[in-house]
């Protein structure tokens, strides 16, 4: 394989790497959940799991989905997750990456695009304002309380 990285649809079989990457990125998931998920998310039409893969192993992931949503017309393509391993950043791993979940979700019908970031990664924020992507609003979450 040369340098130059592969961007494909993520498998299970990548779990062990994405693991790693979704832990450096502050979201520890264990090997055999996110086996499962990938396995899951791969028999949904409207979700797409990509993978940067390079000379030494997968170096780069990110989720995203299509819907629809009442307030717009057209549907929204949201990237939940993106993730570039630290020594492959700086490299333009990110920019195609970035661009590969862009394309894909426009496939899926995508008319929209947003994407989330921590509040504290600066240099994601950055990063994603250098390639046209502008902030819009707050995100908020908790998690349900059962009734």
């Amino acid at each position: 394989m040369t340098d130059a990285p592969v961007f494909r649809a993520a498998r299970p079989e990548d779990a062990p790497a994405v693991s790693r990457l979704l832990g450096d990125l502050g979201h520890p998931a264990p090997e055999p959940d996110v086996r499962a998920r990938l396995a899951d998310l791969a028999t949904l039409p409207f979700h797409v799991v990509l993978v940067a893969e390079g000379a030494s192993g997968v170096v780069g992931a990110a989720s995203g989905f299509v819907t629809p949503v009442l307030h717009r017309p057209g549907v929204t393509g949201r990237i939940s997750v993106m993730v570039v391993a630290e020594s492959a950043r700086g490299t333009g791993v990110g920019t195609r990456l970035l661009a590969a979940m862009e394309d894909a979700l426009a496939a899926r019908g995508a008319t929209r695009l947003e994407l989330t970031s921590n509040l504290k990664r600066a240099d994601a924020h950055a990063f994603y304002e250098r390639r046209g992507w502008t902030r819009q609003g707050y995100r908020f979450e908790r998690t349900p309380k059962l009734r």
